[in-house]
């Protein structure tokens, strides 16, 4: 009867230390892609509300140290910022130099963000209105590359030539109707 109470002790120990094994393993087996999905859509947020607040600081820790953000092929956007703080406020000049001078902005994702290695990618569109003008409609991608840590250490938007003629086009006819900066 002992060896009966004493093989259900060890039993009971035994699964246990299984179930607290398992956990351990099911936490450690997070699908990484979703865990970055999850994490630059917090970001998209943030940055939203940012847009609204102009609170930069909201989303500086989605940010490496080093982070780089990069717009070529766009006049009206280019960049190439190296470092959180230059990231930031080479983004806080895009948004104040072109979306907050116009009356409206709405963006839209237009794909499922995908992911690759560490890379998120998305597909947008935005729909921005002025009055006097008519609306202005592109597109873009976006790739946010992220470390190990889960910070975005770079940040690069593509622009495809039919976007950027369809914005060149419209700056040149209605850019002097923007608000002013």
């Amino acid at each position: 009867m002992q060896e009966a109470a004493d093989l259900a002790a060890e039993t009971k120990q035994v699964n246990f230390a299984f179930i607290i094994l398992l956990s351990q393993i099911v936490r450690h087996r997070r699908n990484p892609r979703m865990e970055l999905v999850e994490r630059f859509q917090k970001y998209a947020g943030e940055f939203e509300k940012t847009y609204v607040d102009d609170d930069w600081s909201r989303i500086a820790p989605y940010f490496a140290e080093d982070a780089v953000y990069v717009v070529r092929d766009m006049p009206i956007f280019l960049t190439d910022a190296k470092g959180r703080d230059a990231v930031l406020a080479a983004l806080k000049d895009s948004i104040n130099g072109f979306d907050r001078r116009c009356a409206s902005r709405t963006i839209e994702f237009t794909a499922p963000l995908s992911v690759t290695d560490q890379t998120v990618t998305i597909h947008w569109r935005g729909t921005y209105t002025q009055s006097g003008a008519p609306n202005l409609e592109f597109g873009g991608i976006e790739e946010a590359h992220y470390n190990e840590a889960g910070e975005i250490v770079r940040l690069a938007d593509i622009y495809e030539a039919e976007a950027i003629q369809i914005v060149s086009r419209w700056m040149e006819e209605h850019g002097d109707k923007l608000k002013a900066e």
